[in-house]
């Protein structure tokens, strides 16, 4: 019980500082308006439906852990949201003119390689209902367990790649070590599957 309603901070924060940065970047950045409005609008409404959609629902401990569930994900949405939009702002107030587009490039995929990281530690820490998982408790726990480290690894060499391989072949190294590393995930998944089947 604790853990759900303890839960509730976390997204409305989030979710405020997304709104917050990306009006703030429609109004600095007018030719991208568009994109910064369905940014600032996606989650507050997505969230705000689910949430209405629950709301008789009887107040079962599945349906705590499915709240707990919905709400670390709306987080984790806003924080792949918020970085973007904090370096969109940096570049619009020239904090990062002296730097040059390649050291840019460079910070915003070390950015993006942390992301991963975080959310390769935290993803099987996350509430996740057990009792009609389709399998064992265990082997979903050894599931989670081995996405979050194939994520984790994945983050680490993206990372690494945008912070040291020549800017020319950061991109495609790294999108490369990314698209492996969730195709690892997504082949373990089916496998998982298909055993309980």
């Amino acid at each position: 019980m604790s853990r759900t309603s303890n839960s509730l901070f976390a997204p409305l924060f989030m979710v405020g500082a997304t709104v917050t940065l990306s009006a703030l970047a429609a109004y600095r950045e007018p030719d991208g308006a568009i994109a910064f409005l369905v940014a600032m609008l996606f989650l507050p409404i997505a969230w705000t439906v689910v949430e209405w959609r629950n709301r008789k629902r009887e107040r079962t401990e599945r349906c705590r852990e499915d709240l707990a569930s919905l709400r670390w994900s709306i987080s984790a949405a806003a924080f792949l949201l918020l970085v973007p939009l904090i370096f969109t702002l940096m570049i619009s107030y020239g904090v990062t003119e002296a730097l040059g587009d390649d050291v840019e490039k460079r910070i915003m995929g070390v950015a993006f390689g942390l992301i991963f990281l975080l959310y390769g530690n935290s993803a099987p820490k996350r509430p996740v209902s057990l009792s009609e998982a389709g399998c064992s408790p265990a082997k979903l726990q050894a599931h989670g367990r081995l996405s979050g480290r194939v994520f984790m690894l994945t983050a680490i060499v993206y990372g690494l790649t945008w912070a040291f391989a020549p800017i020319d072949y950061a991109l495609p190294v790294a999108m490369t070590v990314l698209v492996s590393g969730v195709l690892v995930v997504i082949y373990a998944t089916i496998k998982l599957y298909r055993k309980t089947d």
